[in-house]
């Protein structure tokens, strides 16, 4: 009888530790703090706030292709962000100036849709060198788990088009990152996409958790066993609201009605976006770009200089 009320009892341990580590994966990310000269300026974009009811509103950043401070126009700036990676650190570097500058393009908008777990205001660095070599528009989304009730993204992605919809661009290009997959191919049909761009989407929510949890806590998670972590992506998928359907990139892939023109850069270094099934979706609209030896971090955070030309030269066609 004991014996049967410690097992009972580790059961109801293990899944009160299940509703814990899914409260821990969905809670908000932390507010990014810029220091006064970011403030005074659109370097990294402008936070801008769009509502679509009293208690339905959005935060979001705006960046156009005019660099100000204070009001007055910059024509040099120096872009400069560090990834580290254990004891490794690369550098994200481009210097903007008028002599680089890309002539403006009216009515042209890209917008970006951050992967999870980092604030949205980050992106600006992204924005900006997008804004200055595409002479676009460029907004970026709030991340997927930017606020609460988490839904991977979706309703602020929504917000967000609803905004668009009122600035009637005639050219618009879709960016998203790893999990922004996600509300990217929510909001594609919302609007009037002629670029999708997929730079290491996440492919399966419940093998991207899987893989980080092996990747980050390889004891705990190996204690706790894929079966279980399946369990807690369940949790998190239920109380999300989101059908599961919209959580495979390579089911909408696939789909027939998906025509839309698709790029995709990959690594074969990711371990959290594999992405050697979509060799088989075999269809003429979507493209993959394989980018070599780059991890997670270094794809999302765009470190190669490589791979950003690629990119401005797919949005500059």
């Amino acid at each position: 009888m004991r014996f049967i009320t410690l097992i009972l009892s580790f059961i109801v341990l293990l899944s009160g530790c299940q509703n814990f580590i899914a409260k821990q994966i969905t809670k908000p990310v932390r507010p990014v703090i810029f220091d006064k000269s970011v403030l005074n300026s659109n370097v990294t974009g402008q936070k801008t706030q769009y509502c679509i009811s009293k208690k339905q509103c959005v935060n979001f950043l705006y960046t156009s292709p005019t660099i100000l401070y204070k009001g007055k126009i910059i024509s040099t700036v120096t872009l400069n962000f560090k990834l580290k990676n254990g004891t490794t650190i690369k550098t994200f570097e481009e210097t903007l100036n008028h002599t680089n500058k890309h002539p403006v393009k009216k009515n042209h908008l890209i917008i970006l849709l951050p992967g999870y777990g980092i604030d949205y205001t980050i992106y600006g660095v992204q924005s900006r060198w997008l804004a200055h070599f595409t002479g676009a528009d460029v907004v970026v989304a709030p991340s997927p788990n930017q606020n609460e009730p988490f839904d991977f993204g979706l309703v602020n992605a929504n917000i967000v088009s609803e905004y668009i919809k009122t600035q009637k661009y005639e050219n618009i290009s879709l960016v998203s990152y790893s999990m922004g997959a996600v509300a990217s191919n929510h909001i594609i049909g919302k609007l009037n996409i002629n670029k999708h761009i997929l730079i290491a989407p996440m492919i399966n929510f419940k093998t991207a958790l899987n893989t980080i949890a092996r990747l980050t806590h390889p004891i705990y998670s190996t204690f706790l066993g894929d079966d279980y972590l399946n369990e807690v992506a369940n949790k998190i998928i239920e109380e999300s609201g989101v059908p599961s359907y919209k959580l495979n990139l390579f089911n909408i892939l696939s789909a027939p009605s998906y025509t839309k023109k698709t790029y995709i850069f990959a690594s074969n270094a990711d371990k959290v976006s594999p992405y050697s099934d979509l060799y088989t979706l075999n269809k003429k609209n979507i493209t993959i770009n394989e980018v070599k030896s780059l991890n997670h971090p270094e794809m999302v955070a765009l470190i190669s200089k490589q791979q950003r030309e690629a990119i401005l030269l797919l949005l500059n066609e």
